[in-house]
């Protein structure tokens, strides 16, 4: 099992201040990053599609909760909130500094009226503004702040007392700040709270929890007050934290088990189940089979990695909806011309990139990219 320990990681400084400019002052740990590695193929897969849904899938509900209930806030609150949300978006530096601005007055009015920085009303205008510090670049601030909300479920005493919608938020938040410190290039960090997510996902720490399996072919069984997407969305985003240290057989392990859960949620769909669910599925399905494809180049079996890149193809080729998944079909066309680069099969190269151009959904810049791997094999 994961070798989570419950502990703090960052020190915290004072939260209620208005970043000035961006800052790029936070110290980073001694992990490699993807263009550092030492290893690589010489030549590059595209990064299977790794689009990291995790706070969309799991944490968005972080900000619903909040939203939902903004009647519950003073009128001076209120107001405050109604100026943040209307500057939050512009593109303006000053506009979102006057966000910034009315979310902490927002915050500081809270507390003066009674509230504790660890109530519910206060952590959703924390997450908010998070969530503004990290569009306008300042990762760091928006870790400080999101680690600063989140302390209140790292103590492993106190996590049974929280509602399965609290424990769900936690999980959202968590992964937040995991990829948070991916973006920093802190892996270290990213690993941390990756690992507390998918370990309090598994419940392994609670006397009533059903058995885990120890066998692959075993299916895993999430917390009762989460669902399978939350558990694999929650895995794959920690396979990818491994993918990136170069951690590669463990990724491996972890994506094919997000896939097996995606099977698992296939038994699920019926005959009368949306066309969108299931086209979500097979995609979630190539993007986890590239990167599978990813873990295998890694480890020097391009033989295997090409069987993944095309059932990721397989697999985005089987939706209904033709641009559901078309970004991860054109990566895995782009990744098996690569493999077959790898392999010396220059002529498969150029069929495979030929048929990533001919995608009609392609964008300029996918069309450039495709063109340009054509181009050197011509």
């Amino acid at each position: 099992m994961l070798s989570y320990l419950f502990r703090q990681t960052l020190h915290k400084p004072a939260l209620f201040r208005v970043p000035v400019s961006p800052r790029n002052s936070l110290k980073l740990r001694g992990n490699a990053t993807t263009a550092e590695r030492s290893s690589e193929p010489s030549v590059s897969l595209l990064k299977g599609y790794r689009t990291l849904l995790i706070f969309t899938v799991v944490g968005g509900g972080a900000f619903l909760w909040y939203w939902n209930r903004i009647s519950r806030y003073s009128p001076v609150v209120r107001q405050q909130l109604r100026f943040a949300l209307k500057n939050q978006n512009s593109n303006d530096p000053e506009l979102q500094k006057q966000a910034v601005e009315h979310y902490l007055a927002a915050i500081l009015e809270c507390i003066k009226e009674g509230k504790l920085e660890t109530d519910n009303e206060v952590t959703g205008i924390m997450y908010k503004l998070g969530d503004l510090y990290d569009n306008m670049g300042l990762t760091e601030d928006a870790i400080l702040l999101y680690t600063r909300a989140f302390e209140p479920y790292e103590n492993p005493k106190d996590w049974f007392k929280h509602s399965g919608e609290t424990k769900l938020r936690a999980v959202g938040v968590a992964n937040k700040i995991a990829d948070l410190y991916t973006k920093a290039g802190d892996l270290v960090n990213a690993q941390h709270y990756s690992e507390w997510s998918v370990k309090v996902m598994l419940d392994t720490d609670s006397s009533d929890r059903q058995a885990q399996p120890t066998k692959p072919s075993e299916k895993l069984v999430p917390a009762s007050w989460a669902t399978l997407r939350d558990l694999g969305s929650s895995i794959e985003a920690l396979a990818g934290v491994y993918l990136k240290q170069k951690k590669s057989n463990l990724a491996m392990v972890l994506f094919l088990r997000a896939l097996q859960i995606t099977e698992q949620q296939k038994e699920s769909l019926g005959f009368f189940s949306r066309t969108s669910s299931k086209d979500q599925n097979l995609c979630r399905r190539a993007i986890i089979s590239n990167n599978v494809a990813e873990c295998l180049v890694d480890g020097g079996n391009v033989g295997e990695a090409m069987k993944w890149a095309s059932k990721a193809n397989e697999y985005a080729s089987k939706t209904i909806d033709p641009d559901i998944c078309s970004d991860c079909r054109f990566t895995s066309l782009i990744n098996m011309g690569t493999i077959a680069e790898m392999k010396s099969d220059f002529k498969q190269a150029k069929a495979n990139y030929s048929k990533a151009i001919d995608l009609s959904t392609n964008t300029a810049e996918q069309n450039t990219s495709a063109r340009e791997k054509l181009s050197k094999l011509l």
